[in-house]
């Protein structure tokens, strides 16, 4: 949950609004692009990796696509604009859906 909170947070900072810059010149501007990746966005998904790895203790299926599930805790605070304010409560609700799925059985 720590994490969600943090990752919403970032949508907030300095760094969070830089974000949409670089992607949004992505196109003409690879080489940018790809450096954002390498030095902001890679360490972050790696340390998302170290929390998902709730497969050794039994927290998580041991089935788990890593990859999918860093994607599905990442993309919620990426999609919306910086403009758009988060609801209260949504990083919890991010949480709680990705970790008890969507489902009704």
């Amino acid at each position: 949950m720590a994490l969600a909170s943090a990752l919403a947070a970032d949508r907030r900072a300095k760094y969070g609004r830089c974000f949409w810059n670089v992607v949004g010149s992505a196109e003409k501007y690879p080489g940018l692009y790809a450096r954002y990746q390498q030095d902001v966005i890679e360490p972050r998904r790696e340390i998302i990796r170290g929390v998902l790895r709730g497969v050794e203790s039994g927290e998580l299926r041991a089935d788990l696509e890593f990859e999918v599930a860093v994607a599905m805790l990442v993309g919620p605070f990426s999609v919306k604009t910086p403009r758009n304010r988060l609801p209260a409560g949504y990083p919890e609700a991010v949480v709680d859906t990705l970790l008890r799925g969507v489902s009704a059985g």
